[in-house]
């Protein structure tokens, strides 16, 4: 069983590899690893009048049905990233409003020694 540092140490490089890929399809990125009111989210991004806030999980496999996702993201963790949401909108008000803002999960695994993501939008 690996340590509390070796997970954070894969999770922060699988939310780096996420970050590089959004910020490769047009996103910008806001903050990293936003921590307020007892949570944390990942990574805060933006395109357009559109705002994100992405959970990043590093897994094995990728989950197959909504149950497994369920799993990964369970309501109590969906209400805390919302709060944490709800916190980073007010956090700073020189930010631009948004037309649109989501909670979206990205699952990090690996497939022939290459890292993969697969994305939900809207969790």
């Amino acid at each position: 069983m690996g340590s509390d540092g070796e997970a954070m140490q894969k999770g922060s490089g699988a939310e780096e590899f996420v970050a590089r890929a959004l910020k490769a399809k047009g996103w910008k990125v806001l903050a990293r690893n936003f921590r307020r009111v007892g949570t944390e989210i990942d990574i805060i991004a933006h395109k357009g009048r559109t705002l994100i806030f992405v959970e990043v999980k590093e897994r094995q496999s990728f989950p197959c049905t909504g149950r497994d996702l369920e799993q990964l993201l369970p309501s109590r963790k969906r209400h805390a990233l919302q709060r944490g949401a709800v916190c980073f909108l007010s956090w700073d008000r020189s930010l631009p409003t948004w037309d649109y803002s989501r909670l979206d999960l990205a699952i990090v695994s690996r497939a022939k020694g290459q890292r993969v993501i697969r994305y939900w939008v809207g969790v």
